[in-house]
């Protein structure tokens, strides 16, 4: 059994802020349905926008994998960079790629293989 969630990021000039995130990502989940959900952005300066939408992406859709970590009052935090993610998806047992990037679109997968029928939300 395979999760996976796809993060499409789409950055756009804002004329305070500069350039910001405006994040879908699209949740495959067991059996083959799928949900799209358009609501993370971010903006602002001085830190990491990018890691900040893949943090709160995160914390909806793997709060369950993040507490066999984690306590329970934990929770992912944006502003650490990407690579930061990277390493963490590794110890949720999963995988974060960033499959293209350019000025202007940036598209990450995250993939977990399952071997149980746990509930995943």
């Amino acid at each position: 059994m395979k999760k996976v969630i796809k993060i499409e990021i789409q950055w756009v000039k804002n004329r305070t802020w500069g350039y910001g995130p405006k994040c879908n990502a699209v949740v495959c989940f067991d059996g083959g349905t799928e949900e799209t959900i358009k609501k993370y952005r971010c903006s602002g300066y001085g830190y990491d926008k990018l890691s900040t939408v893949i943090a709160l992406i995160y914390n909806n859709y793997l709060a369950n994998e993040r507490e066999k970590y984690f306590s329970k009052k934990d929770y992912f935090d944006g502003g650490a960079g990407t690579n930061s993610y990277e390493r963490i998806s590794e110890v949720l047992g999963g995988k974060l790629e960033r499959v293209y990037s350019d000025n202007t679109f940036d598209f990450y997968v995250f993939t977990k293989n399952e071997v149980t029928n746990e509930i995943w939300l």
